[in-house]
C-alpha cells in the first residue's frame, strides 16, 4: 500500500518524500506514523504539524485506523490531520502504483534537450504572469507554471522574488 502526503498550494501540488510504503505487520499504523513523521518535516508551522503527527499516532496506537485501507485510510488520516490544522490545501492519497510516476531527471537530458528546454522557458515568461507591488505594501508574483530551466529558473524567480521585497 502506497500513499504519498501532500501539500496542494492553489493549483501547485507537492509530494513530500518517497511513498509511504506499510508494512504488511500493521499496514494503517504504519502509514499514519510514517505519514505524521513527513507532516512534521514538511508542513510551515511546525509546532502545529507536531501537534498533528501526535494525534495521527495516537490514533493509530489506539486501533482507530485499523481495518482501513486505500482510500479509506487516506481518507481518515486526511480528516485527523484537518481536524488539528484547519488546512484544506493538505491533504493524504492513496494510489495502488506510485504517484506520481517517476520521471527521468534533469540529468539525464541531453544538451540539445536542456536547451530546448530552456528555450521554451524563456519563451513562456518563465512560467511568471505579473510581478508587482500592490498596494497595502503587498508583493505580487503571479507563478502559472514551473518549467524545467535548471539554474536560469532559479535565477528568474529570485529576480522576481527581490523586486517584490521590501526592506
Amino acid at each position: 500500500m502506497k500513499l504519498w502526503t501532500t501539500l496542494a498550494l492553489g493549483t501547485l501540488l507537492f509530494a513530500y518524500g518517497s511513498p509511504v510504503t506499510a508494512d504488511a505487520g500493521d499496514p494503517a499504523r504504519a502509514v499514519a506514523s510514517r505519514t505524521a513523521t513527513l507532516l512534521e518535516a514538511s508542513y510551515v508551522y511546525p509546532s502545529r504539524a507536531r501537534e498533528a503527527g501526535t494525534v495521527l499516532r495516537n490514533n493509530g496506537a489506539a486501533g482507530r485506523y485499523d481495518g482501513l485501507a486505500g482510500d479509506d485510510l487516506a481518507m481518515h488520516i486526511t480528516g485527523d490531520i484537518r481536524d488539528v490544522l484547519h488546512d484544506k490545501h493538505v491533504n493524504v492519497s492513496y494510489s495502488a502504483e506510485v504517484n506520481p510516476p517517476e520521471r527521468h531527471g534533469v540529468a539525464t537530458l541531453t544538451p540539445e534537450q536542456r536547451a530546448a528546454n530552456v528555450r521554451r522557458a524563456r519563451q513562456s515568461g518563465y512560467g511568471l504572469g505579473r510581478v508587482a507591488h500592490l498596494p497595502g505594501n503587498v508583493g505580487y508574483i503571479d507563478v502559472r507554471g514551473f518549467p524545467a530551466a535548471g539554474d536560469e529558473l532559479n535565477e528568474v524567480f529570485d529576480g522576481a522574488a527581490n523586486a517584490v521585497a521590501f526592506s
